[in-house]
């Protein structure tokens, strides 16, 4: 599988990985080359880091964008990252700090379903219609939606059957897995699915 592992601003610690592209964007790029973590790619305006010229000796590719530009710096990777072919993108450090930098990231999660949003302790991904197998990772289990949708699933304290989910409807979270995997149906519209669990020490 072609997997990129994307780094970017807001991440701690470097998550665990073995044979996947590291993709730098912005401060992720500086904070993947400090830890001598060579990239694949490293993209962003890089207005949060002075240290470009580390970042080149540990980057394979280098794209600086333009400060003013009509979209972030995490979308213009995802883009040029889709472009390359990657089968699996996954994005670490895109939760926490701004909220409006994270809300950004969650929307992308809809522009390209099927990418996911990783942290030590939660999972997002945006489902299109299909059959899923989902793998517990974590102690939550909940739902949204931009539109509308209509979701089926067994093997949950709370089941799913023909679920109908619009925009307005926030009753579909903090469901409990009761086996380690499920299968779930998304019969209609774009569904964010998360597993979440509470911080230690929370």
């Amino acid at each position: 599988m072609n997997q990129a592992i994307v780094i970017l601003g807001r991440v701690q610690e470097l998550p665990s990985y073995t044979n996947v592209d590291w993709i730098g964007v912005d401060y992720g790029a500086d904070f993947l080359a400090t830890r001598g973590i060579f990239m694949k790619l490293a993209i962003g305006d890089f207005d949060s880091t002075d240290a470009l010229d580390e970042i080149r000796n540990f980057a394979e590719e280098v794209i600086v964008l333009p400060t003013l530009k009509e979209d972030t710096d995490s979308a213009a990777a995802l883009k040029v990252l889709k472009q390359k072919g990657y089968d699996s993108i996954i994005l670490w450090g895109a939760m926490g700090g701004r909220v409006d930098h994270e809300l950004v990231n969650i929307g992308l999660l809809y522009r390209y379903p099927g990418i996911e949003m990783r942290d030590h302790h939660q999972v997002l991904k945006v489902l299109a219609p299909g059959q899923y197998r989902i793998q517990k990772e974590y102690k939550y289990l909940s739902f949204l939606t931009n539109d509308s949708s209509e979701l089926s699933a067994e093997g949950l304290l709370y089941p799913l059957r023909k679920l109908r989910l619009t925009k307005e409807d926030l009753f579909a979270t903090s469901n409990q897995f009761l086996q380690d995997e499920i299968e779930l149906t998304v019969r209609k519209g774009l569904v964010l699915c998360m597993q979440c669990e509470d911080e230690k020490g929370a």
